[in-house]
């Protein structure tokens, strides 16, 4: 298998939130992302992952987007990364996950965090 050539942005707001959200946070992008490495590209020799912050006034959003071919390994409850990256945005980040395809090759993993259930630092 050759080399992929991964390009990955990251865009948006600051946020500041806790240092245990920020920790969820972390854990939860890192899974995203980890997951769009290993499973987003396959067949392909490049694409792109963005990570987009947005911060309102109650709830802040992440979005991890690739254009990769796509799996349903995503979609998966089933599966232990999203069943970890579910539970946390839930039961940590008091927030959702929403699973979208906006275009063919654009898939959209967006996660709210409820602020107002922060803690200080």
């Amino acid at each position: 298998m050759g080399r992929i050539s991964i390009d990955l942005k990251l865009s948006g707001d600051d946020l500041t939130v806790s240092q245990d959200q920020a920790t969820d946070v972390a854990l939860v992008v890192n899974e995203l992302v980890s997951n769009a490495y290993k499973h987003a590209f396959k067949g392909r020799e490049n694409g792109e992952i963005r990570v987009i912050l947005k911060n309102g006034e109650r709830y802040a959003s992440v979005t991890v987007q690739d254009n990769g071919t796509g799996t349903e390994e995503i979609r998966n409850e089933g599966n232990f990364g999203m069943m970890l990256v579910q539970m946390t945005v839930k039961d940590k980040l008091k927030g959702k996950v929403y699973v979208e395809r906006r275009e063919r090759n654009l898939r959209h993993l967006r996660f709210l965090i409820d602020k107002s259930t922060e803690t200080g630092i």
